[in-house]
């Protein structure tokens, strides 16, 4: 993953997320709770390579965002909602 902004992030605005996962030919990003493993999963765009997961469902606290692709994880970052 290249970026994840803003981080850390309100709950009611969306991340953008900038990745590259050129060899995959579908992927996904799993956003999850690292206190509780609650985790909230969202199609990716393989031609564009961003996304903009929308934060408002998730609870303030730390999370790890994974990019999966061929159903293996690829990359990770943390981020914070607060």
């Amino acid at each position: 993953m290249k970026t994840c902004t803003p981080n850390p992030s309100s709950n009611k605005y969306d991340l953008t997320v900038d990745y590259e996962a050129s060899s995959a030919n579908s992927a996904y990003l799993s956003v999850t709770n690292v206190l509780n493993n609650g985790r909230s999963n969202y199609n990716s765009n393989l031609t564009n390579n961003t996304v903009q997961p929308p934060l408002t469902n998730l609870t303030p606290g730390n999370y790890q965002i994974y990019l999966v692709g061929k159903v293996v994880i690829q990359d990770s970052k943390p981020i914070t909602i607060y």
